[in-house]
Parts: structure tokens; C-alpha cells; sequence
């Protein structure tokens, strides 16, 4: 089975960072998220699932825009975008209740 590549990961999370497009996604996520929290039908072991999907986007953009070609999984193996995305589930769920509170 393939292993996190952190070096890979850290390159997605820099550029899903710094790219505009991926940050009015993020809004949508973490309004959905604010939602879900709020009507307390968040849970936290789905999370990771969601934020799979705007890791993903966050890939497919970073291939077409940076590699040019290939596939994802070439440069960002699934543990690597799961590993991503349960760091992000973790972090903004944090940074939701530190706003709410």
C-alpha cells in the first residue's frame, strides 16, 4: 500500500492555499460545515470524506495548472489526499468552533 508523501501534500496544501478559485470553494465548504454544526448533524468521522472532495478539486486544478498532464494520482497518491483532507477536516472544524465560541 502506498504512504503519505508529506513533501507532495504540503505542495497541494500550498497551492489550494494560494490559488483564488479554491478559496471561494473553501467559503462553500466551511459555510456547509458552519451548517451542519449548527444543526448538530456534523460528524466529525464523515468529515474527512467531505473535504476529500475539495482536496481533490484542489488536484485536478494543481495537474492541470502546474503539471500540464497526468493523472493525480501520479503526483498525489490517495493516502496523501486523504491524509490532506483529514488535516483540513481537523483544522477548520477547530477554527468554526473558535468563531462560534
Amino acid at each position: 500500500m502506498a504512504q503519505v508523501d508529506e513533501t507532495a501534500a504540503h505542495e497541494l496544501d500550498l497551492y489550494i492555499a494560494n490559488d483564488s478559485f479554491m478559496y471561494n470553494r473553501l467559503q462553500a465548504f466551511l459555510d456547509a460545515v458552519r451548517k451542519k454544526i449548527r444543526s448538530n448533524k456534523y460528524d466529525a468521522s464523515k468529515a474527512p470524506k467531505l473535504w476529500l472532495y475539495y482536496v481533490d478539486e484542489g488536484a485536478k486544478r494543481y495537474m492541470k495548472e502546474i503539471a500540464g498532464s497526468g493523472k493525480v494520482s501520479d503526483v498525489f497518491n490517495k493516502p496523501t489526499r486523504e491524509a490532506l483532507a483529514k488535516e483540513y477536516a481537523k483544522d477548520y472544524y477547530q477554527h468554526i468552533m473558535r468563531e462560534e465560541s
